[in-house]
């Protein structure tokens, strides 16, 4: 590296002082020194050489006027730069600056314009960005479009036709994931198959590493759809390879690979494929050290595997470690953060396996786990508020009977037998979605409320009622029977085809559906219809993929994508809305729905 007294973006800098406002060569003279600061940028990333290069770039964007040819070339760099600090520093507002930017420069290079190509590929980047950041639909398809036409442009044997491979397969890949449309993953597998046949001629532009992982994911997602083992196999062989040829950015090949050989372990039982993800987990648990904001995530996969070896061979050592980790990761999840519930219902689990493999002299017994002061859920504050348009109606017993009622029995019971009751309550509810819709109130509600719910309902009163009279507290299999008979999954599902404005979290967090001042959209009388429904039918909990799972956190969307099928079967309920068919529709009309041909339609009705 060139000492800094010599560098090119100091030299420029003085020579730039000698082009005034006015003078017709300053513009190229800016466009050189911003230029030269971004290279300098990614050389040592500093961040205050990014923000020098954008205040150059805006400069030579405001004097060179539209029909100037370097105009669109300006517009295209100021909008990648924008995009850089979006990436360093997470500002959406660089973000939707970058996309207003390449829209421009779009317009500038109609078709036959040389930099088109250019100007497509980058908009389609940012706006599958803006996509992934707050679960703009819209965006996704005009990212997809672009993606299209770019492919359109870069011609079977063209140089960088990988590329456009490439980020076409990645966003049909984020298209299947929302809507479940099999057409998108199939696309997203062939595009990717092409992609590495072009690096064997040297002509795609990629890295061989980077496209064996993305068509190894891909096929994973396949494989998670279909249940095709050979599909896995083939998964885990490119997934391999791509490891192998990874020297940087390792975290994500070892998270696929993990992934990949977890599913297998899942659907072959064997030990060696169990310990291979371990080992891969702890090799990413080392790339997350202390103070990296994903160290929780990766802790908490690592004591997950853990647990799954301790449920499987037995071994306490395992269990200790998968308890130590999970409160490691529950430490770096402070109170409102979006995984908290998730750890804390995890170590609940492991405690709850260690204690019954305790002595029954010892189960009753205070144990100093320091747990979490939040994990005491508070009763669901309801509100009669006029200026809401109300839900359905519901028969709420008197708080204050309730719970000295509960607590007087509560205390009639032994404690190995509450601990039961809450083992079978907890068990229950960790297999259910993590955020569920109250379909009386329309607030979305998490574990915490759900378990709150649960322990002051009339319900739950009858049966400590029932099991406080019960002869034989010592009956452990007859009381488990009698809790699990008690809360079976009472939640109805959504089965739909997304539309346009449908309510995703963001919208319907802190607020219930049911709120008169909420923006009246299609997507919205949708979710109340179906909330409505539900709860006529006497289920006070929904789900929908809309508004319940939070799209913007990775790790939580893998997760739900992996455990719907499970979702779907375990709901007492699963309600269709066909938006195509209208109500007055002669008979036979329903085979025509487009609801037929999503790609979760099969595993719904399962």
């Amino acid at each position: 590296m060139m000492d800094s007294e010599f560098d090119a973006a100091t030299l420029l800098r003085e020579e730039l002082d000698h082009y005034q406002p006015g003078d017709p060569k300053r513009s190229t003279m800016l466009l050189d020194f911003a230029f030269a600061l971004y290279d300098r940028f990614k050389d040592n990333n500093i961040l205050s050489d990014l923000n020098e290069a954008i205040d150059a770039m805006r400069e030579a964007v405001r004097i060179c006027p539209p029909e100037h040819p370097k105009h669109s070339v300006a517009l295209q760099r100021l909008a990648a730069f924008l995009h850089s600090r979006y990436d360093s520093r997470d500002s959406a507002a660089d973000l939707e600056e970058a996309i207003s930017l390449d829209r421009d420069a779009l317009k500038l290079c109609k078709p036959g314009h040389p930099d088109r190509l250019l100007s497509l590929i980058t908009l389609g980047c940012v706006l599958g960005k803006k996509f992934m950041l707050d679960g703009d639909v819209e965006a996704l398809e005009q990212a997809i479009a672009c993606n299209q036409e770019a492919l359109m442009l870069h011609k079977p044997g063209q140089p960088n036709r990988g590329i456009a491979l490439y980020n076409l397969a990645r966003h049909l890949v984020e298209k299947f994931r929302l809507d479940g449309g099999v057409e998108a993953l199939e696309q997203a597998i062939t595009y990717n198959r092409e992609a590495l046949e072009l690096h064997k001629s040297q002509a795609g532009g990629l890295d061989r590493g980077v496209i064996l992982n993305n068509l190894g994911r891909t096929l994973l997602e396949k494989f998670n759809l279909d249940g095709d083992t050979e599909v896995l196999e083939e998964a885990i062989r490119f997934l391999r390879e791509a490891l192998e040829l990874y020297h940087e950015d390792r975290p994500l090949p070892l998270s696929n690979l993990a992934a990949a050989l977890r599913c297998r372990y899942d659907v072959k039982g064997s030990m060696v494929d169990l310990e291979e993800v371990i080992a891969l987990r702890r090799e990413n648990v080392e790339l997350h050290p202390s103070g990296h904001c994903d160290r929780a995530k990766h802790l908490g996969y690592l004591a997950s595997n853990l647990e799954t070896k301790f449920r499987a061979a037995d071994t306490m050592e395992d269990l200790e470690e998968a308890i130590s980790l999970y409160r490691k990761a529950l430490d770096l999840c402070p109170p409102g953060h979006p995984d908290r519930m998730t750890y804390i219902n995890k170590v609940s689990s492991c405690l709850r396996a260690r204690a019954m493999r305790q002595p029954i002299i010892q189960i009753g017994q205070p144990v100093n786990d320091n747990y979490p002061s939040d994990v005491d859920p508070q009763p669901l504050e309801v509100h009669d508020d006029h200026e809401q348009e109300s839900g359905p109606s519901i028969d709420t017993p008197n708080p204050q009977t309730t719970d000295s009622m509960t607590e007087e029995t509560r205390r009639s019971i032994p404690s190995h037998v509450m601990e039961i009751i809450k083992d079978v309550i907890y068990d229950t509810l960790t297999t259910m979605p993590p955020r569920l819709l109250d379909t009386h109130t329309g607030k979305i509600c998490d574990k915490t409320v759900h378990i709150s719910r649960v322990e002051s309902s009339l319900k739950y009163q009858e049966l400590l009622v029932s099991i406080a009279s019960y002869d034989n507290t010592q009956d452990t299999k007859h009381i488990r029977a009698m809790v699990s008979t008690c809360f079976q999954c009472n939640f109805a599902t959504l089965s739909h085809r997304w539309g346009r404005d449908e309510p995703i979290l963001a919208d319907v967090r802190e607020r219930s559906i049911y709120d008169s001042n909420m923006l009246e959209t299609e997507g919205l009388r949708k979710l109340r219809m179906f909330c409505r429904t539900a709860a006529k039918n006497g289920y006070p909990w929904g789900w929908s993929d809309t508004c319940c799972i939070n799209k913007t956190n990775s790790v939580e969307l893998q997760q739900a994508i992996g455990t719907m099928f499970l979702w779907y079967r375990m709901s007492a309920m699963t309600i269709v809305h066909l938006g195509d068919i209208p109500g007055a529709a002669p008979a036979g009309a329903l085979v025509s729905s487009v609801w037929f041909k999503r790609g979760w339609t099969l595993q719904e009705l399962l």
